[in-house]
C-alpha cells in the first residue's frame, strides 16, 4: 500500500487534535452519542450499550493515570477505541494552574478548575496508547507504542487499510517525530519517521528532509514495523527548491496529486501559494496557477477548479468595495537581509491622511516565531482583522507608519532560513528587519527614523 506524507500528510491522514490542557477532575464525562457509548468514571474507561448496561473496560485507573476524554477515539464501526492514560512510574512534577471557567455549561456560577501545567525544564507525565474491543469488552494489548521522552501524542484517527489507526509521536526537544500505526490486535509499526537536528516544525509538521518541505511516497508494504522505515520504502515526489502548503487534490486512478507550495514562481514574493500538478513519480511537474499574487483554489466537482488571487496591493475585483473602505492599500516591498543578499519581503501601510510632504514615525508589528509566516501576502486576509485593525487602524490613530516584515527565523522559506531560530529565539529577526526597515527609508523621505522605530505585537512581542 502507498502513501503520501509531507507536512501535509498528517493532516490527511490523522484529523483529529490534540487536547492541550489536561483537566484535572475524576468526575463522569460521557462521550459520543452513539451506542456503545463511552464514559470516564473515577478515571476508568467505561462502556454503555443501548440497553444502558455498564462494563468497566479498566479498573487499576487513578487520579495519577486517570483516561482523558480529550484522547478517546471509537472506530468507524463502534467496535474498537483507541485512549489515552498515564502510565504509572512515567509521572512529572505535576504543577496545575488554577482558572475560573466564567460560564459552565453545568451551571451558572462559575468554578474553579485545575489543569496540568508543565513548564520548561521539568520532568513531564508520559502518556501511552491503549486499545479496546468494545465487541468483547476487553483491554487488547499494544505489543510497542514506540513511546519514549516524548512532548506529545497528536493526531489520531481510524480507517485506515484493515481496521488500524495511526497517531503521531512528537519527541521533546523537537527533534522526532513519528507516525505509528496499530491494528485492532495490537500489532504496529512506524510508518514514517522525521529527525532533524536544530528542530521539526511541530506546527506545520513538515518534512524537510532536502531542505525544504517536500511530498514524500510511502511504500507501506516494506515497513516491517520493528526497525525505522528504510530509504527504499520512501520515494521523494516533489524536489524544488519550494515549501510545500498542503495537497489538496488526489487522483488515485491516474496516480496525479495536487498541491499548493509558497516559492514555486521565483520572480515573485517567496510567500505567494500557487497551485501546482505532479505525477506520483515525480514526473509530469506544473503550475497551473498564473499572477503575480496569492492562489486561493476550489476544485468543482467536474475536476475544474476557481482560482481567485490577490496582493495587499492589489485587490480582486469581485470583492465589494466597502471592504476595502476600511484600508489603503499597504506597499509591498523586499530588501536584503543580514547577509546581504537573502530577500526580506515586507508591507508599508500608510495611515489615510498621508501626506508626502510630511515625515512620520515608523511602528513595526513584530511576531517572530519559527512556526509560520506573518506579514499578509492578500486581501483575503485583509477582509478578516489583520489588515483592518491591527495595521490601518494604528497608522490612522497614531498618524505613523507602519510595516512589518518576516526576517530569518521564520517559516515557509526553507529549512535553513528557518534554522537561525534554533536556540536562538531571543534573537527574533532583528539584523533582517532592521536592515529592511533601514532600506525602505532610503527612498521613502516620509519614513522617519530618527530617534528609533516602535514595536508592538502580541503574545512573545507583547
Amino acid at each position: 500500500m502507498l502513501f503520501l506524507f509531507s507536512f501535509l500528510l498528517w493532516s490527511l491522514t490523522c484529523g483529529s487534535s490534540l487536547v492541550w490542557c489536561l483537566r484535572l477532575n475524576t468526575n463522569t464525562t460521557e462521550i459520543f452519542t452513539t451506542f456503545p457509548k463511552l464514559s470516564i468514571k473515577a478515571c476508568n474507561l467505561y462502556t454503555i450499550d443501548a440497553a444502558g448496561v455498564e462494563t468497566a473496560l479498566s479498573a487499576s485507573a487513578t487520579n495519577e493515570t486517570c483516561f482523558r476524554d480529550g484522547y478517546i477515539h471509537k472506530s468507524p464501526e463502534d467496535k474498537y477505541a483507541y485512549a489515552v492514560a498515564y502510565q504509572i512510574g512515567t509521572f512529572g512534577q505535576n504543577r496545575t494552574l488554577t482558572l475560573v471557567e466564567s460560564s459552565p455549561r453545568t451551571q451558572t456560577q462559575p468554578r474553579v478548575i485545575q489543569y496540568q501545567y508543565d513548564k520548561p525544564g521539568d520532568n513531564i507525565s508520559i502518556l501511552h496508547p491503549r486499545l479496546f474491543d468494545l465487541v468483547e469488552k476487553k483491554q487488547n494489548n499494544i505489543n510497542n507504542d514506540f513511546i519514549g521522552n516524548i512532548d506529545s501524542i497528536e493526531d489520531v484517527q481510524w480507517g485506515f487499510r484493515n481496521h488500524t489507526y495511526r497517531y503521531m509521536i512528537a519527541d521533546r526537544g523537537f527533534q522526532g517525530l513519528r507516525m505509528v500505526e496499530v491494528d485492532t490486535s495490537g500489532n504496529s509499526r512506524v510508518l514514517v519517521e522525521e529527525r532533524i537536528e536544530k528542530g521539526i516544525d511541530l506546527y506545520e509538521k513538515i518534512a524537510e528532509r532536502n531542505g525544504w518541505n517536500s511530498i514524500y511516497l510511502v511504500n507501506t508494504t516494506r515497513v516491517n514495523g520493528r526497525d525505522t522505515p528504510t530509504e527504499d520504502s520512501i520515494r521523494q515526489v516533489t524536489t524544488g527548491e519550494f515549501d510545500v502548503y498542503d495537497v489538496i487534490r488526489v487522483d488515485e486512478k491516474a496516480q496525479v496529486l495536487y498541491f499548493r507550495a509558497r516559492g514555486m514562481v521565483k520572480e515573485q514574493s517567496p510567500y505567494h501559494m500557487h497551485l501546482a500538478r505532479i505525477n506520483f513519480d515525480g514526473s509530469g511537474f506544473e503550475i497551473l496557477t498564473d499572477g503575480d499574487g496569492y492562489h486561493r483554489n476550489t476544485f468543482r466537482s467536474d475536476n475544474t477548479f476557481e482560482d481567485i488571487w490577490s496582493r495587499v496591493d492589489l485587490p480582486l475585483q469581485e470583492v465589494d468595495n466597502q471592504v476595502w473602505d476600511k484600508i489603503t492599500l499597504p506597499e509591498r516591498f523586499s530588501a536584503p537581509g543580514r547577509d546581504g543578499e537573502t530577500p526580506i519581503w515586507g508591507i508599508i501601510v500608510r495611515p489615510k491622511t498621508f501626506d508626502p510632504a510630511k515625515r512620520y514615525r515608523v511602528l513595526e508589528r513584530v511576531y517572530p516565531g519559527p512556526q509560520n509566516c506573518y506579514t499578509p501576502q492578500d486581501l483575503t486576509n485583509a477582509t478578516m482583522w489583520d489588515l483592518a485593525l491591527a495595521f490601518q487602524k494604528v497608522a490612522d490613530d497614531n498618524d505613523v507608519i507602519v510595516v512589518q516584515s518576516d526576517g530569518m527565523g521564520t517559516s515557509w522559506r526553507g529549512r535553513a532560513f528557518r534554522d537561525v531560530a534554533w536556540h536562538n529565539l531571543q534573537e527574533a529577526g532583528f539584523p533582517d528587519r532592521i536592515a529592511w526597515i533601514k532600506a525602505a527609508a532610503k527612498d521613502r523621505p516620509y519614513m522617519d527614523l530618527e530617534g528609533g522605530v516602535g514595536i508592538y505585537g502580541t503574545s512573545a512581542v507583547g
